[in-house]
């Protein structure tokens, strides 16, 4: 009888544990969604630039091998991208300090890729094509942005790549 009492005061305990645990919990808004149409339109100003070697990164190599400040080595810190339109349109880059740059100063940007895919900013002048990949998400609100341009050899095989934050003009 006793083992009665005690399987039934278990039972009773587990059972209410269990339906307290059904209550719906509510979590805090996620917030702002991100859009990529959004973040990119307008003038953006290199806060820094870094080039990475990805060899380096896939064999574990030391961080200060994977990764080069360029901001205090070029003058990076003068270029200015403007990208003008919505989801396309015309873009403009100053480089009032010479710093190198790896695609051409002036000519269209478009978002390119599915929606199953990475989405990447296009940037075509005639017959000229250079991708930047989205390197970090931000919300409009934060006005920053983060484009990696990468280089590949015949194979495909990305090499080396340049990551550039930019802070909203």
């Amino acid at each position: 009888m006793k083992n009665l009492k005690t399987l039934f005061f278990t039972f009773a305990i587990l059972t209410s544990i269990a339906l307290q645990s059904c209550e719906k919990i509510k979590y805090a808004d996620v917030g702002e969604a991100i859009s990529l149409q959004e973040n990119i339109k307008g003038t953006w100003k290199v806060s820094t630039a870094t080039q990475i070697d990805n060899d380096a990164v896939n064999k574990n190599f030391p961080l200060a091998v994977q990764k080069l400040d360029l901001t205090s080595r070029f003058p990076y810190s003068t270029v200015v991208f403007a990208f003008n339109g919505e989801s396309t349109g015309n873009y403009t880059i100053t480089n009032a300090g010479g710093a190198p740059l790896f695609f051409p100063l002036t000519g269209t940007w478009s978002l390119d890729g599915t929606k199953n895919g990475p989405v990447r900013v296009k940037l075509v002048s005639g017959t000229q094509i250079a991708f930047l990949d989205f390197a970090k998400a931000y919300r409009a609100s934060d006005n920053k942005l983060s484009l990696k341009f990468s280089r590949a050899d015949s194979d495909g095989k990305v090499f080396l790549s340049y990551e550039f934050n930019f802070n909203r003009n």
